[in-house]
């Protein structure tokens, strides 16, 4: 079980916080969705493409097991697979009833990359350089679909992508 690698942390040393690079990767099609797909490293660069390429073949099954299938939603989700001290995280996020996020995380270990463990019922949902893609993701949902209701631009909104700092 990788989430007790994680927990509990006896040591209160913290690291001082150092940006992470994100780099949005491209649109993926899983099925009838469009997922959004981006790196975050506390590397130099992403190395774990084998990982990447092993959680695009399950993003299917993590949508179809993820959340209240009764909530509307857009087909249309966003992946960070986040190289990460505790191992490898995959966030997948879709936005339901038109202004909530699904969530769903899962952690590997680079070194027995076999499996994905969940850990959405842990309570875990986003560390502090995941939150500059999904402050990035929430700004553009709401200038390209909240803010045109009659319109919604979901094209748009699949084009507006972040790399940078994080």
């Amino acid at each position: 079980m990788l989430i007790g690698v994680m927990y509990p942390k006896t040591d209160l040393r913290m690291d001082k916080y150092k940006p992470r690079q994100a780099t949005f990767l491209k649109i993926h099609e899983a099925g009838d969705w469009r997922v959004k797909i981006y790196t975050l490293t506390q590397h130099e660069q992403f190395t774990s493409y084998d990982i990447l390429d092993r959680v695009l073949d399950m993003i299917p099954a993590w949508i179809k097991n993820g959340g209240n299938q009764d909530l509307s939603n857009y087909k249309i989700a966003t992946l960070i697979v986040h190289e990460a001290n505790e191992g490898i995280f995959s966030i997948l996020n879709w936005w339901v009833d038109e202004n909530m996020l699904q969530n769903q995380v899962y952690l590997t270990s680079p070194e027995e990359s076999a499996g994905f463990e969940s850990i959405s019922d842990s309570g875990i949902a986003f560390c502090v350089w995941e939150l500059a893609i999904v402050w990035h993701e929430r700004n553009a949902w709401i200038k390209h679909v909240l803010k045109n209701p009659e319109k919604p631009q979901f094209e748009a909104y699949l084009t507006d992508t972040y790399t940078g700092p994080t």
